[in-house]
């Protein structure tokens, strides 16, 4: 019998896929790129000693940041100070109760379950605390270092985990 040849295509044709691969890398770079600009974009930045209020409108979990460096308003701030020297607090509200109904509640801060790291043009930093908000609530972060570190600013950003692509 006479069996015929088996048809092979030239490799020349799997040069075609290369401006396809070339072209999805980019898309995904440059996607990726976005994602991380608006993760950390949507984040609350507290410049330390300060405070911060937070309208929880839906049940997340929150994860606080420590940037070195971080520019908040034009202002690069540094610090090579440990986490531990930080002084932090938050207390929620309702927001439905005005301050002289209801007294606020502690809200527990915790050692983050996941490490995350970050370094974005000049932003670079590195999850310290994290939080539960079970639902609908006004917090109040306050931050402080030490009395012997008076001067010495840091960034500390915050925000939903869901803000940094996170369950």
């Amino acid at each position: 019998m006479n069996d015929p040849a088996p048809i092979r295509p030239s490799w020349c044709y799997s040069l075609l896929a290369i401006p396809g691969l070339l072209v999805g890398i980019g898309v995904f770079a440059y996607f990726l790129g976005n994602g991380l600009k608006s993760a950390t974009a949507t984040l609350t930045q507290v410049v330390v000693p300060g405070t911060a209020v937070l309208n929880v409108m839906s049940p997340a979990s929150y994860t606080i940041f420590l940037e070195r460096p971080s520019m908040v308003n034009g202002k690069i701030y540094s610090s090579s100070d440990s986490v531990d020297a930080l002084t932090c607090n938050m207390t929620k509200q309702l927001p439905s109760q005005t301050s002289t109904e209801s007294p606020r509640t502690a809200v527990t801060l915790r050692r983050p379950s996941v490490s995350l790291n970050y370094s974005l043009g000049n932003r670079a930093g590195r999850s310290v605390l994290e939080f539960q908000a079970d639902e609908v609530v006004c917090i109040t972060f306050r931050a402080a270092t030490p009395r012997e570190k008076k001067g010495q600013k840091l960034s500390l950003p915050l925000g939903p985990a869901s803000a940094q692509g996170l369950p």
